[in-house]
């Protein structure tokens, strides 16, 4: 075999193991979008229902974000219906920049008390949120902030 063979054929393998590895990667990446779908989509547990919440605000979708309140939900307090909710969501993107990040804890054994912990450009802060179960769906009845 000739210099010039053993080459091309060090390129073929190492262009099909490329090929091989970009395959598996993006055969992980599907399953692991496949796998958060499902789980954000649940609104029996409180966790999947703060994610997918955030999940929304990150996605810039402020509506199917306020579908995870309750009709009763309070911002800092005070009730938010869905178009001031919507004009304060893009205020906030406005002034501080879209959620690039997000990080949810418990608080405590109670299921319905989290904290997120947000990342909007070079700016980070919490979040606490409180949830109730009405029914069998989870809803974010009170957070004080965005």
């Amino acid at each position: 075999m000739t210099l010039r063979s053993n080459r091309t054929r060090v390129i073929l393998i190492g262009g099909l193991i490329v090929l091989l590895l970009a395959a598996f990667a993006l055969v992980v990446i599907n399953r692991v979008d496949i796998v958060m779908d499902a789980f954000v989509s649940r609104t029996d547990l409180p966790e999947p229902v703060t994610a997918h919440y955030y999940e929304a605000i990150r996605n810039q979708n402020y509506a199917e974000a306020y579908t995870d309140l309750d009709e009763q939900a309070t911002l800092n307090g005070r009730s938010i219906d869905e178009q001031s909710f919507i004009k304060l969501a893009i205020d906030i993107d406005t002034q501080r920049g879209r959620l690039d990040s997000y990080g949810i804890l418990k608080q405590s054994d109670d299921a319905s008390q989290y904290s997120a912990s947000l990342r909007r450009g070079d700016q980070a802060y919490t979040v606490h949120l409180q949830l109730r179960q009405v029914g069998d769906r989870w809803r974010i009845i009170s957070l004080d902030g965005l």
